[in-house]
């Protein structure tokens, strides 16, 4: 069963609509998705709305962004069941921690380059803005330097003050199990690069707890 297990949409920082992804998966032979936005689950109503026109399943996933020793470890969680009240109130923590600590980044790396930033700054297709949305508005303001990598993705101007991520990597993969998941650390070579995986392998025991 040709498929692929990560795929974002304008939930988050993809450039599809749900809809349009299921499309786009039947056009080059796959059978299955799963749709993983960072911190959102609202693109898979709509798609599964579709998926039978196309025959496409759709297994509903989130990427959770979240903090390992300071460096931010993304945790996949998979076969998310949406009906399950738990996960509704957890989404929503997930975001209204991950809007607070985009309000402090753009206080941090705005002092750091010199401009100021606000809300109404972002421009965002998602639930919650990115980081991606962040470095966009920082450009607008006028900042053409350069942005460094911290906490294992690219964070800010040279000099900003690190912010670490809110959200714990256990209470990530806790809340997928919760929501009838499994959890995966998604990309781990990208994190965690260079060096080896030995920092991955540490994330078995919470992966797999209550599995």
């Amino acid at each position: 069963m040709p498929a692929d297990l990560h795929l974002h949409t304008t939930s988050s920082d993809g450039r599809m609509s749900g809809p349009r992804r299921v499309e786009q998966a039947a056009s080059v032979g796959l059978t299955a998705i799963a749709i993983t936005d960072h911190n959102a689950v609202s693109a898979i109503p709509s798609a599964r709305f579709v998926a039978g026109r196309w025959g496409v399943e759709i297994i509903a996933g989130a990427e959770l962004d979240s903090n390992w020793h300071n460096v931010c470890a993304h945790i996949v969680g998979l076969f998310l069941d949406l009906e399950r009240p738990d996960l509704q109130r957890d989404m929503f923590r997930v975001q209204d921690a991950w809007r607070e600590w985009i309000r402090e980044t753009m206080a941090e790396i705005g002092k750091a380059a010199g401009v100021t930033l606000e809300w109404d700054n972002l421009y965002y297709w998602g639930d919650v803005p990115t980081r991606g949305d962040v470095h966009d508005a920082l450009r607008a303001q006028g900042y053409e330097g350069p942005i460094v990598r911290m906490g294992g993705s690219p964070y800010g101007p040279p000099g900003a003050r690190f912010v670490p991520l809110p959200l714990s990597a256990d209470y990530a993969c806790d809340m997928v199990h919760r929501a009838g998941g499994i959890a995966i650390l998604g990309h781990p070579w990208r994190e965690f690069a260079p060096g080896t995986l030995s920092e991955a392998s540490e994330f078995q025991p919470i992966l797999s707890k209550w599995a």
